[in-house]
């Protein structure tokens, strides 16, 4: 094969892959939007990408995690904790601060919420709360998130500290939350616990 054969043959191997690549995501997205309004988090175990240079690490270390429609593809008997939380609190603020009511699905009956000393139960009344705080609009700057695994079996403690910038204040509020994550029957996961406080000091 002459030169410029091996070129174009090199050349529409990189497309063919790219489309493949391309259309394998696209499937993905498509199969997963229909699950945007439950809310839950569940990884997808069934999404692989083709390898290219990007994708060496072990198939069992590679996690690609992102909520709501998105891909979501992780090796649950390996989970990363930090890259969980990491998922876990981008979605969790992301979802706070365009659309509160649409938290509901984190939640469980059992749920439990303690904003700033009150105790809040169950799924319906967490976000009753939520929603009718004195702000319509904010914005979640995360400084720190740290994880751990918790006793009970699949569970995760993921604790958060930032600040809270609320629409026509000058000065933004300094904030803690911790998340209790616990996994459902089907694979997915909710809020447990979750104890959020302001920082005064």
């Amino acid at each position: 094969m002459s030169g410029g054969g091996r070129w174009r043959s090199r050349h529409w191997q990189r497309r063919r892959g790219g489309r493949e690549t391309l259309a394998v995501e696209g499937e993905a997205r498509r199969e997963t939007l229909a699950a945007r309004a439950q809310g839950d988090w569940q990884p997808n175990l069934s999404v692989k990408l083709p390898q290219t240079s990007i994708h060496k690490r072990r198939e069992s270390e590679k996690l690609r995690l992102r909520f709501c429609g998105e891909i979501r593809s992780i090796e649950i008997a390996r989970m990363d904790p930090d890259a969980l939380a990491k998922a876990f609190v981008e979605h969790y603020y992301s979802t706070f601060d365009s659309n509160r009511a649409n938290l509901a699905g984190l939640y469980q009956e059992g749920s439990m919420l303690t904003f700033e000393g009150q105790k809040i139960l169950g799924s319906a009344n967490i976000v009753s709360k939520l929603t009718g705080l004195p702000f319509q609009q904010c914005k979640h700057n995360v400084t720190t998130v740290d994880c751990q695994p918790s006793v009970t079996q699949g569970g995760f403690i993921v604790f958060v500290s930032g600040s809270l910038q609320l629409a026509g204040e000058q000065h933004a509020l300094k904030f803690s939350q911790m998340f209790h994550l616990m996994p459902t029957p089907n694979g997915s996961f909710y809020v447990h616990n979750d104890i959020f406080r302001l920082n005064y000091a």
